[in-house]
């Protein structure tokens, strides 16, 4: 299996890379020509919070929806699997573990323009008969996560500010609930499911993720 990886340096894509080198083929932030042969383009590239709009109203839009549809043009009449990565975030607020079969309703720009990426590949690929999987990931964490913040990974920031015995202030105090999976944990599922025959799909990758892969 041949893998094209466009967003290999962020925290996800750079462990996947380090799990997979032998196989994956990591492009180029101006490049959006998938390489010649390629199985699998497994697309990482996104924003990765809600607050974007208080800075750059158009970062989330350039860069989850514009670079997406550059990358997909090229995946025209190429037989491949587009996998993109989204978000439990396109959710919005649910009861905890999200179904693939829940109604959406995404929150911020960064939720929004994920969800409406989604729709993007469903819609494009269908059009022009190109295979796809869509996987919404939980909460990731690692300590090799360098954009560590109150934004992002706020478990791995929580535990940070633990260990340098800093106060922690909690929201709702503390009553809130989310799912949460190691980043090596993360890159197995995605690779597991990049092994699947089976394409034209949206699947959850959750703490449950045993139970899914059964379905497969």
């Amino acid at each position: 299996m041949k893998i094209d990886l466009f967003g290999g340096t962020g925290f996800i894509g750079s462990n996947f890379k380090k799990l997979y080198h032998d196989i994956t083929h990591v492009h180029d932030r101006e490049d959006n020509n998938p390489i010649k042969d390629s199985d699998n383009v497994l697309y990482m590239i996104s924003t990765t919070h809600n607050y974007h709009v208080f800075d750059d109203i158009h970062k989330d839009v350039d860069t989850n929806l514009t670079k997406l549809l550059n990358v997909l043009e090229k995946c025209k009449s190429k037989n491949l699997t587009f996998n993109f990565i989204s978000s439990w975030f396109v959710y919005g607020d649910v009861d905890l573990p999200a179904k693939e079969n829940y109604c959406c309703n995404p929150k911020g720009f960064y939720s929004i323009t994920k969800k409406c990426a989604e729709d993007l590949v469903i819609s494009y690929c269908n059009t022009f008969d190109i295979k796809y999987r869509i996987l919404r990931l939980c909460n990731v964490y690692g300590k090799s996560d360098e954009g560590v913040s109150k934004k992002k990974n706020a478990l791995q920031y929580l535990i940070n500010e633990i260990k340098n015995n800093n106060p922690i202030n909690l929201y709702y105090d503390g009553m809130f609930i989310r799912d949460y999976m190691h980043v090596d944990d993360i890159c197995k599922a995605i690779h597991f499911v990049l092994n699947d025959k089976n394409s034209n799909y949206i699947i959850t990758l959750v703490v449950e993720f045993h139970k899914i892969s059964e379905k497969l």
